[in-house]
C-alpha cells in the first residue's frame, strides 16, 4: 500500500478535499484581485517591479 491510500483509508479524504479546495479559491480570489487591480491602474503610470518598489538608479534616485 501506498503512503497516499493509507491516508485515505484513515479517513483523511475529506480534509485532504477541503484543504485543496482552500487553496485553489485562495489562488482564484488572488489572482482575480490582481486583475482588478490592474485594470485600475492608469495608462500612465510607470511599471513597477515584482516587489511593488518602483527602479532606483545608482545614485539612490527614482528614473
Amino acid at each position: 500500500m501506498g503512503y497516499g491510500s493509507v491516508i485515505l483509508q484513515n479517513g483523511a479524504g475529506g480534509y485532504i478535499l477541503i484543504g485543496l479546495g482552500a487553496f485553489i479559491l485562495g489562488t482564484a480570489v488572488t489572482l482575480f484581485c490582481l486583475r482588478i487591480r490592474q485594470k485600475q491602474r492608469p495608462h500612465g503610470e510607470r511599471k513597477k517591479h515584482g516587489n511593488g518598489l518602483e527602479s532606483r538608479n545608482m545614485e539612490g534616485g527614482t528614473k
